[in-house]
This record gives structure tokens, sequence and C-alpha cells, in this order.
């Protein structure tokens, strides 16, 4: 196994320290390897070093001004320090770069949603669902962004799915029924609401918004 790998797998173990050994000797070992400097940087953002997690994803594209992963990684970290503009340019960059994975367009979606522009948030969003269709995090967020856009029925679809997979996501479920109360489908929506506290009692937008249906239609 190399420095790179067993840095890998004290990654997945959550063993930070452990990790940082690892990529060091794998830098050590090989310093022109793009590689250990950027995995470096991957930890180092983890614990929030972030200058030093800069420093390292820009050694890494000194040595390769091609490494995808790198402006990923930049990326990241503009967004995590809300500079969402600069954001997507460095994952713009990725992308041309061919760093053409599901987390990258994801995270492009997201930066649009951040600036509050959803119609150019939502391909990205889209393509990300498309590429990984039983990510939770994502199918919400494409869900969130379509009905934001007025496309009801679909969204409505995106939350189902989410439900259908995972039956104890309350917020999965409480959009849905926000779909069916668009829709005009008043008693969906109520039962729906009611599903939600019953999974999550405390649920205050759901018991918010059926307070609400109740008052208008007693009013009736």
């Amino acid at each position: 196994m190399t420095y790179i790998e067993q840095g890998i797998k004290y990654m997945q173990d959550e063993n930070y320290e452990m990790a940082v050994k690892a990529f060091n000797d794998a830098i050590e070992t090989e310093p022109d390897n793009p590689v250990g400097y950027i995995n470096f940087g991957h930890v180092l953002a983890h614990i929030n070093d972030t200058e030093r997690a800069i420093s390292f994803y820009e050694k890494a594209l000194e040595l390769d001004p091609k490494a995808g992963t790198a402006y990923y990684g930049l990326g990241n970290i503009a967004f995590e320090q809300q500079q969402y503009k600069q954001a997507l340019r460095h994952y713009t960059e990725a992308v041309d770069l061919g760093l053409t994975e599901a987390d990258v367009y994801f995270m492009i979606g997201l930066a649009h949603v951040k600036r509050e522009d959803i119609k150019l948030a939502l391909p990205f969003l889209m393509r990300a669902s498309e590429m990984n269709p039983d990510d939770m995090d994502i199918a919400m967020q494409y869900g969130l962004a379509l009905a934001e856009l007025s496309h009801l029925d679909e969204a409505r679809r995106v939350f189902d799915g989410v439900y259908q997979s995972y039956p104890t996501h309350a917020d999965a479920l409480y959009n849905r029924a926000l779909c069916d109360l668009f829709l005009e489908r008043t008693d969906e929506a109520i039962k729906d609401l009611n599903c939600v506290l019953d999974l999550d009692p405390e649920h205050t937008l759901a018991q918010g918004t059926l307070m609400q249906i109740e008052q208008i239609l007693d009013q009736q």
C-alpha cells in the first residue's frame, strides 16, 4: 500500500493525524507528484487549516496546471468562505479539465443557489441527480430548485422518490405536501403533513402549514 493509499484510508477512518503523516511521507518520497499535495490539502481543509490547504492546492497546480481536483479543493474552500463567485470559477475550471463528477456539478448548483440564481442552478443539480440518483442531498436540492421555479409536478416526483427510499425523511414528505398544496390537492397535502408530524412531532413548518390550512378551511 502506497503512502497516498494509506493516507486516504486514514481519512476514511477519520484519523487525520495519521493521514497528515502519510501524505507528508508521500510528498517526501515523490516531491514532484501533485497527488500528494492535493490529498494533503484535503486533510488540511477538513481540519479547517484553510491557508495551508490553499498553499498545498496551489503547489499541486504548479506541478500540474491540469490538476482538476486541486481546483475543486480550492472551490470548496471558497464556498465555505461564502465566496460563491470565486467558488464557481474554480469548479468550472475543474470541469473544464475533465473532473465531470456528480459532486462537482452539485457544488456548482449549490453555489448558484447561494447566489439566488435558481435558473442557473437547475441544470447542474439535474445533472448531478442523473449521475448519482441515490444521493439524498442532491435529490432534495434538485427538488427544491424545481419547486422554486414552479415545476411542481416534477418536484413532487423528486420528493416522492426521496421519501420512498427514505421513509423517515420528514422534510421530503413535507415538501411533497407543499407541492400537493400548490397543485390544489389539499386532502393529500393534509394527509402528508399529518404523516410528517407522526415522524417528527416538533416539525414546526409542518405544524404551521397545517394550522394555516385548517384556518382557511374553517373560513369557507
